[in-house]
């Protein structure tokens, strides 16, 4: 069980932080950013809890209230998954920064498969560059460790019908953030706020779409930011549909192919993480702009 969280307008200080720590209940094994930044994404994540991610990148944070578009992610790793800092999320895929709520049973079928393809496809072309992009690509796959990492490949595509679980996802591509979801819950927000009054002075009324794995978690952080006056409705999100958040609305995109096989994991919102939070980082946070990250992991624009 993991949770994820996304927006798109402006975010009062105090709100993601918040919202991270809020998040944390489901998740302590790892926690992660991604926004948009003067055109480029921008990718923080580390093996800590929220809390200590708070604390100790509180300049990052900063730079993501700032941006009106980015995603964050708290994780609880399924049994025998790695916990470091390459397998926190968000994940890096060609344009696409996503993060994931749930679990991939075929995960490990659907990376060989992948393989395949761009092996295949590698050894039957001439032509240089493209040889060059799916040995890459098989690379990438060859090296991936946790179910999550598979899907940037469906996401892509817009057709899960492949991916045999249950997903709760966001992602950005561009200046656009969307999410999903197949048999894990979903929670979107339509949020307008303002700065409270002082000596009768009228202050700007901001817009913010956000979604969040729980109603809860959107409304204790509301709860938690001080000085700001808060008006929102939350927005019940179909499965199987994108969505695509707006400043003041969030936007239905239409229903994709998903698994028939698709079903409920035994993580749910009723269920609190136990044991004590991450003190320590694993190691330093990951902290790449994405153009370097692509190079390091041979994942190109698609």
């Amino acid at each position: 069980m993991c949770s994820i969280l996304s927006w798109k307008g402006d975010l009062p200080k105090g709100l993601l932080s918040a919202l991270l720590i809020e998040a944390e209940s489901r998740g302590k094994d790892s926690t992660g950013i991604a926004f948009r930044e003067e055109g480029h994404n921008v990718v923080y994540r580390q093996a800590v809890s929220a809390h200590y991610f708070v604390k100790t990148n509180n300049k990052h944070c900063g730079e993501a209230r700032r941006s009106k578009t980015g995603i964050g992610h708290t994780r609880r790793a399924s049994k025998g998954m790695p916990i470091n800092n390459i397998n926190a999320h968000p994940f890096i895929f060609g344009k696409y920064i996503f993060a994931h709520n749930g679990k991939i049973d075929n995960w490990q079928d659907l990376k060989i498969g992948l393989i395949n393809k761009y092996a295949e496809a590698a050894k039957n072309t001439e032509v240089a560059a493209e040889k060059t992009s799916a040995e890459k690509m098989a690379q990438f796959y060859r090296g991936i460790m946790t179910d999550s990492m598979v899907l940037g490949e469906y996401i892509s595509s817009r057709d899960f019908s492949p991916v045999m679980g249950c997903m709760g996802l966001a992602w950005i591509n561009r200046d656009n953030v969307y999410c999903f979801r197949s048999n894990k819950e979903l929670v979107g927000a339509v949020v307008t706020w303002k700065e409270k009054e002082e000596n009768s002075t009228a202050k700007e009324v901001h817009n913010l779409a956000l979604v969040a794995s729980t109603r809860k978690i959107i409304s204790e952080a509301i709860n938690h930011v001080k000085g700001v006056e808060f008006d929102y409705d939350f927005v019940d999100l179909d499965e199987n549909t994108i969505y695509r958040l707006e400043v003041n609305k969030i936007v239905a995109e239409g229903t994709v192919p998903v698994n028939p096989a698709n079903h409920e994991d035994q993580f749910t919102s009723a269920e609190v993480v136990s044991g004590t939070p991450v003190s320590t980082p694993v190691s330093t946070p990951v902290s790449i702009p994405v153009t370097q990250e692509l190079e390091k992991y041979g994942c190109y624009l698609l």
